[in-house]
């Protein structure tokens, strides 16, 4: 019995008939790219992602949360099965800097706590330039949320690119595009 979540703030999770054991992953956001006029940006970070194996019993309740946008973290917490919290935090978003003979590193990636498995989201890519021309500048690429989202891409002058799937980074944007935004995060409730 495998229950996805996509949305839900504070929604309750219930264990169906027979249930022993759930398997929960728990995915956070990405965050959005960085966009500043007339500047190189970084990617934004990767989702954290958590797995974490809980005895439970049919009819026992989880609280959860699904961080949607950048800056929130998807959670599972106690219902009436008493737990230490599960957070997947979101990425960091990425900053503009200006056209320089310079690197700077990308956003952070979100962190993973109370879990068995915890990944620290992937870090945006570093937006890099070899002189104060606008052509030789360019964006970082989005982070990636382990085994579930792949980061947006950046490259140049030509517009960002959104993640593709849960917790991915946006693509930093260049010059006078905007930044992409993170795709958002995922829970997944597998029940034994």
């Amino acid at each position: 019995a495998t229950s996805v979540f996509t949305t839900g703030t504070a929604q309750t999770y219930t264990a169906p008939a027979n249930s022993q054991w759930v398997k929960v992953t728990v995915v956070g956001p990405g965050g959005n790219g960085g966009a500043a006029n007339n500047q190189r940006a970084t990617g934004g970070g990767g989702g954290a992602v958590v797995i974490k194996w809980l005895a439970i019993n049919s009819g026992q309740t989880l609280i959860y949360t699904v961080g949607t946008a950048s800056g929130t973290a998807s959670t599972v917490s106690s219902g009436t099965l008493t737990i230490t919290t599960i957070s997947a935090g979101s990425g960091a978003n990425g900053a503009g800097t200006a056209y320089a003979a310079s690197v700077t590193a990308g956003a952070a990636g979100g962190t993973a706590t109370g879990g068995d498995v915890n990944i620290t989201g992937g870090r945006g890519g570093a937006s890099y330039g070899s002189s104060t021309t606008v052509l030789t500048n360019f964006s970082g690429i989005g982070g990636s949320a382990t085994g579930f989202g792949t980061g947006g891409t950046a490259v140049g002058c030509v517009a960002t690119v959104v993640g593709i799937g849960f917790g991915a980074g946006g693509g930093g944007a260049h010059g006078s595009n905007t930044g992409a935004n993170g795709t958002g995060g995922i829970i997944i409730f597998e029940a034994y």
